[in-house]
């Protein structure tokens, strides 16, 4: 508006200027003083206007100059003038329009900054530019927000990735680790982590980490299927998350007291649609949608590593069963090479033994002389020296009858009656050689039975007496002409000095009588070999004046070694004196080399055999070191003792045991294996002889036992032949049962058994030489598993599950069974055994029982329930039919769905009814979701378990009728 006071001011300018112009002009206008007043008032209505005119152009210039320079962003506060007047308003107007805009661009700026608060001053929040201003702000907060949260989610993400990647095979640890990283990570209260496992008793959740409150927790806990909210998970494979807890769900303790938790959620940990285990987590605040959202993206993260770690568990688990199986495979081949190292050493010292022993009944063969004769009386076989010593061939001595080795009929008669009665006979007789030689034995006849007890044969044992024949002989001689003797005679006197020797002595010794006469024999004849003990002997006997018999070590003139049988006998007067000593020696060295070999043979065999020695009647009359050691006696407790101290008490009183010791007194010997018994009464096996040892008459006086502890090696035999029993068995009942297949290293066939060919239609030349993927398909020859899995077997590796093959005509074939390398002595593979059982129509029966089953289900509504009658499950028709959603039915009870409720039905009454006829049917009247009750005609089944338990009760809705044909039936008659 205009002000007054600059209109009065223009008015009277103008008034002032037309009053002296008027003034001026009527002088010369000679106008009236009327017209002069209407000019006048005229002139300055036209003043007024011409004033305003230009006050307007000057403000509406000022004001388009001001403008420009607002929305060029040049204009500040000092350019706008501080006017009065009717355009202080239009001024103060843009002044307001500049606040407005510097304060927009501050907030502006100020809601790019995270956390600036608005505060207007010279905006409304209620006009446009504030109300705009206050919604970019809020949508900037929001969209902040929703970028906050992903960022959250994402960087969770991102650190519970290196949390997995990062995870061993210890699953223990790994679930306590990973809990306790979601429970900080969502700020909760605390938190729990199932595994989902299966045993005998079938699947189940585990506990496998808890924490709160900063804490680790160590719980063991169980969740069936089925039971509580992580069973029920397990069933529904859903996400669970409640904000009303039941009373006593779970407590959380502070520092205030107990208190409940607001928020309950339940996260299922799903790979591949195998339920892998739940998390759980407890929370006083309630939890976003992105947190749950995150919580599902986590699980599936975690889903898979518990995959991975469970495989990775069962490939260690089969990897330490495999080397479990092997070791112990190893440690039976082992325990298998050391008993046949240890039956090898066994044998190879009986053996030995055996040679040993040969080489006794060898040295035997060649110092006596054996033959065998029949019961016609002819030789059957003879060793050699009877053959040197007739000087015929071996054919001529089997012509031979045995009556040549008797001097008479009658003779020979008497030695064959006694034979055929069973005895021994031991006899001297002499034989002529083919060269008229005479010979002398001195033979031993033992009657030889078979299996029977009858007699077959006799058995002849004899030695050379010829040189004892003569030799006595010789004796007679010498009595009467001692110098025509071989034999050393050398006569001292008293004091033993030489007076005489014979012939015999100088050709023995070397000396002659000359050489010898006044010296003492002894300090000629004895060297350093020579027994000092023996001579000592000698001497105290000659003080004594006794007679003499030794046999001693001397020395010929030459420095030669010979033994001698010395005689010293005392010569005395007929006053009893002794005056001389008559010393009669025969050399005896050849028989002394052949008794010490004997001496040196038996000590040897005593060395490695158990020795012990027995009268006729079984006092043990000497035991040597080894059968002590065997028998676990010592010498003294032993010597006098009968040998039944060996035997069982009823083995003692036995007729066999009477007739073993008949036997042995009557000169036969026994060889075998017997049963004995060891002081500590532990029972031994001794393979061993039983041998008669004759005196000079030629009956035995003693008998002697050679033998061998076999009781581990009869142990291992057996041991052995159990093993290899149990072995033959085993691979029969393989055969029988499971088909086989045998591969080289590289994979190539060897062989197939009878039940892998039936079944595939191959024929043994069909497979043989053939490769494992010419039997298998194309797709699962390329698959890298069946390269690793002989690359595994190459190294010693099994491997089992479940295997793709094809049979002859080109048939997809499943076998389910084991490669298993077999290893040869050093403990190398060397082939590949396949045992397997098909199970190929399980597959297909598998296969189609999945196919009805999901038909049916998509064809009617089904509810599941529990033994109890408490909602388990139910398919997607159920649901749509009904308009439940499936957390709405958790913990939901059979009657609480029916209407009306009926305390006359119950499931034990279903189970019972479908146990008799297999299922049974009911009119039943449900509620839906909003209300409504529909009537359906429904069939009930029962699924159990492998343990015929019940597992489910199967509620099928078959047919929907109408509510007027409604007929209760829930008494199930």
């Amino acid at each position: 508006m205009f002000r007054l006071k600059d209109v009065k001011i223009s008015l009277a300018l103008l008034a002032s200027v037309l009053l002296i112009g008027a003034l001026v002009a009527v002088p010369y206008l000679e106008l009236p003083y009327a017209h002069l007043s209407v000019w006048l008032l005229g002139a300055a209505l036209v003043s007024v206007v011409l004033y305003i005119t230009q006050r307007f152009w000057h403000y509406w210039k000022t004001a388009i100059t001001l403008t420009r320079q607002l929305l060029a962003d040049e204009l500040r506060d000092t350019d706008i003038p501080q006017k009065k007047g009717v355009f202080a308003l239009l001024f103060s107007n843009i002044r307001s329009i500049l606040y407005k805009f510097n304060e927009a661009a501050t907030l502006i700026h100020a809601i790019g900054e995270k956390g600036q608060s608005l505060q207007m001053k010279h905006l409304d929040a209620n006009d446009r530019l504030g109300k705009a201003i206050v919604e970019v702000q809020e949508k900037m907060n929001t969209y902040r927000a929703e970028e906050e949260r992903r960022n959250w989610g994402i960087r969770g993400l991102a650190n519970f990735s290196e949390l997995l990647r990062q995870q061993d095979d210890n699953l223990q640890e790994f679930s306590a680790k990973l809990i306790a990283q979601v429970v900080k990570y969502l700020g909760a209260n605390q938190g729990s982590f199932f595994v989902a496992k299966s045993d005998s008793e079938g699947p189940y959740l585990e506990l496998m980490g808890a924490y709160a409150y900063d804490k680790r927790k160590y719980v063991k806990k169980r969740v069936a299927p089925g039971e509580g909210l992580i069973g029920q998970c397990m069933l529904e494979k859903d996400l669970i998350y409640l904000t009303d807890i039941p009373k006593n769900y779970i407590e959380i303790t502070s520092g205030l007291g107990h208190a409940l938790p607001t928020n309950i959620v339940i996260v299922p940990l799903i790979n591949n649609e195998d339920f892998q285990g739940a998390m759980e987590l407890a929370t006083f605040h309630p939890l976003q949608k992105h947190e749950l959202s995150f919580l599902q993206d986590l699980a599936k993260s975690i889903a898979s590593s518990i995959a991975s770690t469970k495989i990775n568990e069962q490939t260690q688990h089969l990897l330490k069963e495999s080397q479990a199986l092997t070791q112990e495979l190893q440690h039976r081949e082992e325990e298998m090479r050391q008993s046949m190292e240890e039956l090898s050493a066994t044998q190879e010292e009986m053996r030995r033994k055996q040679i040993e022993l040969d080489g006794v009944f060898g040295a035997i063969n060649n110092s006596l002389i054996t033959a065998e004769v029949g019961l016609d009386g002819y030789f059957l076989s003879t060793n050699e020296a009877l053959v040197t010593l007739l000087g015929v061939s071996y054919e001529d001595v089997k012509r031979m009858s045995h009556g040549i080795m008797f001097e008479s009929k009658e003779e020979k008669d008497a030695c064959w009656e006694e034979l055929l009665r069973g005895e021994a006979v031991n006899i001297d007789h002499y034989i002529v050689s083919k060269f008229n030689s005479v010979f002398w034995l001195s033979a031993s006849y033992s009657p030889v039975l078979n299996s029977e007890g009858r007699l077959y044969k006799v058995l002849m044992l004899a030695h050379d007496i010829t040189a004892k024949k003569e030799q006595e002989k010789e004796f007679e001689r010498l009595s009467l002409v001692a110098d025509n003797t071989d034999n050393s005679v050398v006569i001292t006197n008293k004091e033993g000095l030489v007076e005489y020797v014979n012939k015999g002595f100088t050709k023995m010794t070397g000396y002659s009588l000359e050489e010898m006469q006044g010296k003492k024999p002894g300090s000629i004849l004895q060297g350093p070999e020579t027994n000092q003990e023996t001579v000592q002997r000698i001497r105290e006997r000659l003080k004594r004046s006794e007679p003499i018999y030794e046999e001693i070590l001397n020395y010929n003139k030459k420095g030669e070694t010979y033994w001698v049988s010395i005689a010293i006998n005392p010569v005395k007067d007929k006053d009893g004196a002794i005056y001389k000593f008559i010393s009669v020696q025969a050399d005896i060295t050849e028989t002394k080399k052949s008794a010490l070999d004997s001496k040196y043979k038996l000590e040897a065999i005593s060395r490695s055999n158990a020795v012990i020695e027995f009268d006729t009647h079984g006092t043990i009359i000497d035991v040597n070191e080894n059968f002590l050691k065997i028998v676990g006696y010592d010498l003294e407790e032993l010597i006098g003792q009968h040998h039944s101290i060996f035997v069982s008490e009823s083995e003692k009183i036995s007729a066999g045991y009477q007739d073993f010791w008949e036997q042995l007194s009557e000169g036969n010997f026994i060889q075998g294996e017997f049963t004995r018994i060891q002081k500590d009464g532990k029972k031994i096996c001794l393979r061993g002889v039983y041998n008669p040892i004759y005196d000079i008459h030629g009956k035995p006086y003693k008998i002697v036992k050679f033998a061998t502890d076999i009781t581990r090696e009869k142990a291992l035999k057996a041991e052995t032949e159990k093993q290899e029993a149990e072995l033959k068995s085993h691979m029969e009942a393989i055969n029988k049962t499971i088909a086989s297949v045998e591969f080289s290293m590289n994979g190539h066939i060897s062989s197939a058994n009878e039940i892998y060919l039936s079944i595939t239609g191959y024929s043994s030349s069909d497979l043989q030489g053939k490769h494992y993927n010419d039997i298998i398909p194309k797709e699962e020859v390329e698959k890298p598993q069946n390269q690793l899995m002989w690359q595994s077997l190459q190294e010693g590796q099994f491997f089992s599950g479940e295997y793709k093959q094809i049979d002859s005509e080109g048939r997809e074939l499943w076998l389910n069974g084991t490669f298993n390398p077999i290893f040869n002595e050093e403990g190398k593979p060397y082939k590949v055994m396949l045992f397997a059982q098909f199970t190929t129509k399980e597959k297909e029966k598998q296969n189609e029982l999945n196919g009805l089953v999901s038909a049916f289900k998509g064809i009617l509504p089904i509810i599941e329930f529990s033994e109890e009658g408490v909602f388990k499950n139910a398919n997607d028709l159920y649901f749509q039919e009904s308009g439940f959603k499936r957390l709405e039915l958790r913990q939901k009870s059979f009657q609480e769905l029916i209407v009306p409720k009926s305390s006359q039905f119950t499931f034990e009454k279903v189970i019972s009814k479908c146990a008799e006829q297999g299922f049974c049917e009911q009119m039943i009247t449900l509620k839906t979701q909003n209300g409504e009750n529909k009537y359906f005609k429904t069939r009930f089944s029962v699924s159990y378990t492998l343990e015929h338990r019940v597992s489910k009760i199967i509620l099928i809705l078959v047919e929907q009728q109408k509510l007027e044909s409604k007929k209760e039936n829930l008494t199930l008659n």
